[in-house]
Formats: C-alpha cells, structure tokens, sequence
C-alpha cells in the first residue's frame, strides 16, 4: 500500500512568517543602533535650515510662515 502524502501547506506558512520576523526584528534593531545619530542629524538640518531661511527672507516679506 503507499502511503498518504503529507500535505506542507501549514509547515511553508510557518516557515514564511519566521522568515519576515526575522527580517522585521533585524530591522527593528538596525533602527535602534542608528536612531540617535539619525536624531543629531535631523536637528543639526532644522537649525541649519532656520538659519539660511532666517538669512534670505525678511520677517516683512509676503510668504514668510
């Protein structure tokens, strides 16, 4: 007699979803080493653009926030 075939349907989306973790865990921790120079960074552009905006546009001057 021959056997039944096992059907692997469950197994492949078992192993499809620790595949993704893995990826979104690896992610998450490449996020956690480079947010604070990401951070420092961001801030040091906003101060660098509120001075060259300061500089080339009078307060007086239409389309001034």
């Amino acid at each position: 007699m021959s056997r039944p075939r096992l059907r692997r349907s469950g197994q492949s989306t078992v192993e499809f979803m620790l595949a993704i973790s893995v990826v979104v865990i690896g992610v998450a921790a490449a996020a956690y080493v480079f947010i604070g120079p990401l951070q420092e960074g961001m801030e040091a552009l906003d101060d660098d653009t509120r001075i060259l905006l300061d500089d080339e546009r009078p307060a007086s001057q239409p389309g001034r926030r």
